[in-house]
């Protein structure tokens, strides 16, 4: 009878301490915790930041049809992976450089894959993509300010002979001129032969159709430019 009161007593005392908060079971340190690999998110339809230091899934619906700029800054040593895939599993770009360009439609929903990794193991790298959309140049051409590499959007207003001209306005580099029909992708014409460039260049191009004007410097080179685009002049 003693036994049976002492092993009742010793039940309450554990069921009492266990609604107290008294004890807490510990995980056992030998089983490894659970983990998710990977985190789904949503980008904004014109394009944002994003930053993480794991590999990541993230949607994005453009809402607009153009080269959207991935720019990536890493945050340790290591590298980052950039995949973008369409709702088709179609890959249409990998990339593991700072900075990426990728034509995409408005309204289509794409996959944005960032995978990060580091050269060594007890260290650890991170990342921040920044999303945004290429320029548009009027259809009746214009100027545009070139400080570093970008691209622009250009749907002529006119069928015939197009003018891009440049002109430096600091620095030594040599300025980059590329122009490429996106539809076809075929490339149109570049103010470079045998790596001399030209300040001047004309092109046919066709009214309506989109191109994309790709401009930077030769060679990593540094500086500033203006390029100018205007229907050319008739003979």
């Amino acid at each position: 009878m003693k036994y049976r009161i002492v092993k009742s007593v010793s039940l309450i005392l554990i069921a009492m301490l266990v609604l107290t908060g008294c004890w807490t079971k510990q995980d056992d340190p030998a089983l490894p915790q659970s983990s998710t690999p990977d985190q789904s998110s949503i980008i904004p339809s014109n394009g944002g930041v994003v930053s993480g230091d794991r590999k990541t899934d993230y949607m994005f619906t453009p809402d607009s049809t153009t080269f959207w700029r991935f720019d990536i800054t890493e945050g340790g040593e290591g590298g980052v992976t950039l995949e973008v895939v369409d709702l088709d599993d179609n890959r249409i770009n990998h990339s593991t450089s700072e900075l990426s360009w990728v034509y995409m439609q408005a309204g289509i929903t794409y996959k944005i894959n960032m995978d990060v990794w580091t050269y060594s193991a007890g260290y650890k790298n991170s990342y921040t993509l920044t999303i945004s959309p290429a320029g548009t140049i009027s259809g009746e051409g214009g100027e545009v300010h070139v400080d570093s590499e970008a691209r622009y959007i250009f749907t002529p207003d006119r069928s015939g002979s197009w003018t891009f001209s440049t002109y430096v306005t600091s620095g030594d580099g040599e300025p980059m001129v590329w122009i490429r029909d996106i539809i076809k992708k075929e490339d149109v014409g570049t103010n470079t032969d045998a790596g001399v460039y030209l300040d001047s260049m004309t092109l046919e191009l066709a009214a309506e159709t989109v191109y994309s004007v790709n401009v930077a410097f030769w060679l990593a080179g540094t500086g500033s430019y203006t390029l100018t685009i205007s229907p050319a002049s008739p003979d």
